[in-house]
């Protein structure tokens, strides 16, 4: 058998090369078990999980702002000059200054639920602990992140790559 793996079957923590036991878990990694990692396959996790962090971290502070700044920006959309057009298309289809500040919120709101869901589905691919739940939390970043085209492709590629490393997770 092969014992030239990368990391423990059960605790998931990089292991030294020709290691028969976890120096973490201790876990026997000379048993059958360990056959259910396949080497070399990592790669694509920690890709995906690079990917989420790239969007979700800078998504996450961008919508912090646009929540904390929404009512200035509202402000300045609706009564400057230089957006006088764009306001009066708001003012035709019946939308006011607070029902644009109640809708940057949302949108707001929706990106930082996007983010925190990106970023805890990355730390547990780089953890390679249960998959379903690191999946699920992925495309549920990418579908609530699909008010910015980078966002939801990003999202869907990692989701892709999570998806073909199954076998990389420990449960």
């Amino acid at each position: 058998m092969d014992l030239n793996i990368d990391f423990c079957p059960k605790c998931g923590k990089k292991l030294p090369p020709e290691t028969t036991f976890c120096p973490v878990c201790g876990s026997n990694l000379k048993s059958p078990q360990t056959d259910t990692i396949r080497p070399g396959t990592s790669g694509q996790t920690r890709l995906a999980a690079i990917i989420l962090i790239v969007y979700s971290l800078p998504l996450i502070l961008l919508c912090i702002y646009f929540y904390a700044a929404s009512e200035t920006l509202a402000s300045t959309l609706f009564n400057d000059p230089a957006f006088a057009d764009l306001a009066n298309q708001w003012t035709d289809a019946n939308m006011t200054e607070a029902d644009f500040v109640s809708t940057l919120k949302t949108m707001a709101i929706f990106g930082i639920f996007a983010g925190a869901a990106g970023t805890v589905a990355a730390a547990l691919a780089l953890k390679r602990r249960t998959w379903v739940i690191t999946v699920t939390l992925c495309m549920v970043s990418a579908l609530m992140s699909a008010l910015t085209i980078v966002g939801l492709i990003m999202g869907l590629v990692a989701f892709w790559l999570l998806y073909k490393s199954k076998q990389d997770f420990v449960s």
